[in-house]
């Protein structure tokens, strides 16, 4: 993987700094629309921690495919951690995908949250996924491990009804 990203980094009008952005964030905006889509597609009566369970399952599902078997989640994690500018990069499209996602859930649920609940709630869910993602992946869990991490924070990080 290292070898693919220097060589297409060295190709001409391509920097490496915008290759490695690329190629680590591919799918970000996949699964951000896959969230708001699921928010969307919600039953009138459903449950909002029920919905929120499934956007968070199929976003796990998306980025736990084939980024996990094929070791680019991993890679993900360690350059993100030891690269500030790919932390930087990282939080600010966390934080573009909450505020989208916290748009979708305020319209699915308008009466029971408002805009800066809405947020909290979303923050709460990403943030808990996220950070378990990254702990998972710095202790060495193999992929299942790693997924098994991100659904655990998912049920940690659901409101209570």
């Amino acid at each position: 993987m290292r070898l693919a990203v220097g060589v297409v980094g060295g190709a001409p009008d391509v920097g490496d700094r915008q290759v490695r952005l690329d190629v680590l964030f591919t799918d970000a905006g996949v699964r951000i629309d896959l969230g708001s889509r699921t928010i969307a597609e919600r039953q009138p009566e459903e449950p909002m921690a029920d919905v929120l369970a499934r956007v968070m399952t199929r976003m796990i599902d998306n980025a736990t495919g084939d980024d996990q078997a094929n070791g680019l989640s991993a890679l993900r994690a360690r350059l993100v951690m030891s690269t500030p500018i790919l932390m930087a990069r990282m939080l600010h499209r966390l934080l573009a995908a909450q505020t989208e996602l916290a748009d979708a859930l305020h319209r699915a649920y308008p009466t029971e949250l408002d805009e800066v609940a809405a947020a909290a709630v979303i923050g709460a869910m990403t943030g808990a996924v996220s950070a378990a993602a990254l702990a998972s992946h710095a202790r060495g869990d193999d992929p299942e491990g790693v997924r098994a991490a991100m659904i655990r924070a998912t049920e940690i990080a659901l409101p209570r009804q």
